[in-house]
C-alpha cells in the first residue's frame, strides 16, 4: 500500500490505526468522522495529505507527524480537533517547521523539537496558551529570538539541548556554532573529550 485514497475510512469506527511506512499520500477526508480514533502516527514517508484528512475525529489527543504537516499547518490536516490535541511527536526526519504550523494548539503543554530541525518560521506556536515546556536544539536559539515563534504563548520555558563538542572551544562563557555565533548553553562533555583552548 502506497496511498490511502480520498474518504477511504470516512466515518469508520476505528479506535486506532497503523499507517504502513510505505504509504506516501493520504487523501482528502480519508479518516473524516472517525470519532473513536484516539491517536495516529503518520510515517516520515508521507509527503502529501489531503485537506481535512482527520476532520471530526474528536477523540484524537496524540499525533505523530512528518515534514509535510510541519511545513503546512496542523489545522489543515486536523481541523475541528487540533486545538484539543495534547501530545505531538515531530518525526526525527523533520528539518523545517512552517509559518503558524502549530498555531492554536491550545491544549498542547510540551513538545520536543528534533535535532535535525534547522528552521522554525514566525508564529509557529502562536496561540498555544497551555504550552509550558519546549526542548529544542541550541542551534535554534537565535531563530527563537528573531522570529517570535511562540507568539502569544506567554508561559513557555525553553530548554536547549546540548550541542556536540567542536574542534575548538573559543570562549569561556559559551561555545560557538558552525557559523561562529556564541551559544550560551551548558555542555556536559564526555569524560574522555579533548577540548583545545
Amino acid at each position: 500500500v502506497t496511498s490511502i485514497g480520498d474518504y477511504a475510512f470516512s466515518s469508520c469506527k476505528l479506535m486506532g490505526i497503523t499507517i504502513p511506512d510505505g504509504v506516501t499520500s493520504i487523501g482528502i477526508e480519508a479518516f473524516y468522522g472517525c470519532r473513536n480514533l484516539k491517536g495516529v502516527i503518520i510515517p516520515d514517508g508521507v509527503i502529501s495529505i489531503g485537506a481535512s484528512a482527520f476532520a471530526m475525529c474528536g477523540a484524537i489527543k496524540s499525533v505523530g507527524i512528518p515534514q509535510c504537516v510541519c511545513t503546512n499547518q496542523l489545522s489543515v490536516v486536523f481541523p475541528n480537533v487540533f486545538s484539543a490535541i495534547t501530545n505531538i511527536v515531530i518525526a526525527e526526519g523533520v528539518t523545517d517547521i512552517g509559518d503558524s504550523a502549530f498555531a492554536g494548539c491550545s491544549a498542547l503543554n510540551s513538545i520536543t523539537i528534533p535535532e535535525n530541525v534547522t528552521n522554525i518560521a514566525i508564529n509557529a506556536f502562536s496561540g498555544c496558551g497551555g504550552l509550558t515546556n519546549v526542548t529544542m536544539p541550541a542551534t535554534l536559539r537565535r531563530t527563537v529570538e528573531a522570529n517570535g515563534i511562540f507568539g502569544d504563548s506567554p508561559n513557555v520555558n525553553i530548554e536547549y539541548s546540548s550541542v556536540p563538542i567542536l574542534h575548538q572551544v573559543k570562549s569561556y562563557d559559551g561555545i560557538y556554532d558552525g557559523a561562529g555565533h556564541g551559544i550560551a548553553v551548558k555542555v556536559e562533555s564526555p569524560a574522555n573529550a579533548v577540548i583545545k583552548w
